[in-house]
């Protein structure tokens, strides 16, 4: 299977243009991070050429970050980012509010802890789903467009 990822210019499943230009910025200011993705296109294919996903990339509210993990003090206070699923024909509309911060606040633990990230989708696919970090290391619960409910455990660091 190959992965590719590029910023060139390019249109989403419902005609949306993504722009391309400098792929993923990001500001430090007294101590605030601000990431904007002014457009990423990924797709993976498989031998042969078969596309296993198509996505396009990109904030529509910059997300700002506050803190560091390794302190345990890291936030996101907002953003908002819209990933395009191509091959399946729906957007994922990803919030991150300041009302639930998404936040890093146990020592020696890599990923969040407390805070909800909001997923509002349309296309193919319709409805809201909600993933909420616990107070538990690696661990966050996820509510599907349907309510069912089920707790996660998160792989990945940072």
């Amino acid at each position: 299977a190959t992965l590719t990822s590029t910023s060139e210019n390019h249109v989403a499943y419902d005609s949306t243009s993504i722009p391309g230009a400098s792929g993923i910025t990001t500001v430090n200011s007294a101590g605030t991070r601000t990431v904007t993705i002014n457009g990423l296109h990924r797709v993976l294919r498989g031998a042969g050429g078969t596309r296993f996903f198509d996505h396009s990339i990109l904030t529509v509210t910059p997300i700002t970050i506050t803190g560091a993990r390794v302190t345990s003090n890291r936030v996101i206070t907002g953003g908002v980012i819209d990933i395009y699923h191509n091959f399946a024909s729906y957007k994922a509309r990803n919030t991150f509010s300041s009302g639930t911060p998404v936040t890093w606040g146990l020592a020696g633990c890599c990923h969040p802890t407390s805070g909800v990230i909001t997923s509002v989708f349309s296309g193919s696919i319709t409805g809201t789903t909600t993933l909420t970090f616990t107070g538990t290391c690696g661990s966050a619960t996820f509510v599907d467009t349907d309510t069912s409910s089920k707790t996660v455990t998160l792989n990945q660091c940072e």
